[in-house]
């Protein structure tokens, strides 16, 4: 499957696992309780597309460009996203798994993560200002060289972000989070 273009389609219960999709082009489709597990979709473009219900893991994003992207109910297990395409890369998840992901070198400026669960993710050296991490879970997620300024990280749980290593300037934490901007500098608190 070799540079197809789709626009404004529907593509529901689609079984994309472990093909390859190389450089094809959809714009305003919607993909519902598809599985993509395994796929292949370098340099693919899903311009203002959304994603619903869809299995998303280990998909291979080299060169693709997610641009005005939404993923509600998705799981991304073990997905990197780290090869995405940098041109207008502008996503957001909602309701969806992203454990073990990878993201590095990514500017996602102003990416919502809401109501996922993000558990041993990687973020490295990515800009993550005003990104929104509203009620999701953080647990055993790796921040390392990132710029978190104006992130909101109050309904977030379960985090640990070093401040020595990350930028943290107006980024917002809830009195309860405190505890894990401490974690790393050994203080107790009760």
């Amino acid at each position: 499957m070799r540079n197809s273009y789709y626009e404004e389609q529907q593509f529901t219960n689609t079984d994309f696992s472990n093909k390859q999709i190389l450089a094809h082009k959809y714009i305003e489709c919607t993909f519902n309780n598809c599985d993509f597990s395994n796929a292949n979709l370098t340099d693919s473009d899903f311009i203002e597309c959304t994603f619903i219900n869809c299995n998303m893991g280990m998909v291979n994003l080299s060169g693709t460009g997610l641009k005005e992207v939404l993923f509600e109910g998705c799981k991304f297990t073990g997905t990197d996203f780290s090869g995405c395409s940098q041109i207008m890369l502008n996503f957001s998840f909602k309701s969806s798994i992203l454990d073990y992901s990878i993201f590095n070198n990514l500017n996602m400026k102003r990416v919502l993560f809401s109501d996922c669960n993000i558990k041993e993710a990687q973020f490295t050296n990515c800009n993550l200002e005003e990104c929104n991490f509203s009620n999701s879970n953080l647990e055993r997620t790796f921040f390392d060289g990132n710029n978190l300024k104006k992130a909101d990280f109050r309904t977030a749980h379960n985090f640990v972000i070093d401040p020595a290593t990350n930028s943290l300037k107006k980024a917002k934490f809830s009195t309860q989070g405190l505890a894990g901007l401490l974690q790393n500098h050994g203080i107790d608190i009760y």
